[in-house]
């Protein structure tokens, strides 16, 4: 995992295509962002519903297969001055897409309706890009963005702030594989690989199955270069964290 300096974190935020609600929202990943929330950091949380089935499957030790059933993110934006450049991200997606009224050079006036009706809004999805501009490789990305609630608060001659609650899809930075000797060689012949973490144990097992299923190489120039970037003693055993060299 990449550490970074905590002031160096912002989210940046893409406007998607205006969609209805309730309507497919397609992968919004290649919008680039075009603004930065200004406010204090919320950081990123990962909402996904994940279940976990128990089975067994001819061997000694236990094995189970996971399925996530929903990936969702939420982003909280925290409490933060209002400004009418800032407001207009959150209400156009939550209460919906309104053109203003107005000559210029303004001032100009954006009507918003309550959506009491059956007839659902036409909001406009973001996407959203958070973390730390120091770790860009750790960067989440969240595209079809919407604002679950939100709320304004201020009094007369001061102020008024706001704070947003952001949900969406959950975009993929990490791909974690664990699977037999030939999809292995597959990924890793395919240069699908960036990294391979290894548990070692202190036992001779005997004649078994490789970790792959390449080779035998003619010569050694064939081989996949690695650097360990991380070596860990658990108990008797040995974590290796190996990334692909060049």
């Amino acid at each position: 995992m990449t550490y970074a300096t905590w002031p160096f974190n912002l989210c940046q935020m893409g406007r998607g295509t205006a969609i209805t609600t309730g309507g497919a929202i397609g992968s919004d990943n290649a919008i680039a962002a075009t603004t930065v929330w200004r406010g204090v950091f919320g950081g990123f949380d990962d909402t996904r519903e994940r279940q976990t089935t128990e089975e067994d499957v001819g061997t000694m030790a236990s094995a189970e297969r996971r399925s996530d059933t929903k990936i969702m993110a939420t982003v909280p934006m925290p409490q933060t001055t209002l400004t009418y450049e800032q407001i207009l991200h959150v209400l156009e997606a939550s209460m919906g897409q309104v053109n203003p009224t107005g000559t210029a050079p303004g001032p100009y006036v954006y009507a918003y309706s309550v959506p009491l009706s059956t007839t659902p809004p036409t909001i406009r999805p973001y996407t959203l890009r958070v973390g730390n501009v120091l770790a860009p490789s750790d960067i989440k990305i969240v595209p079809g963005s919407w604002v679950q609630e939100w709320e304004m608060s201020g009094e007369a001659g001061s102020f008024w702030t706001v704070q947003a609650t952001w949900q969406g899809q959950r975009g993929i930075n990490e791909l974690h594989v664990e699977a037999g000797h030939k999809l292995n060689g597959s990924l890793l012949k395919g240069n699908c690989v960036d990294e391979v973490l290894a548990y070692i144990a202190p036992l001779i097992l005997g004649v078994g199955r490789g970790m792959t299923h390449m080779g035998p190489l003619q010569v050694l120039g064939d081989a996949l270069p690695m650097a360990f970037h991380q070596v860990t003693q658990i108990g008797p055993d040995l974590r290796i964290l190996a990334r692909m060299r060049g």
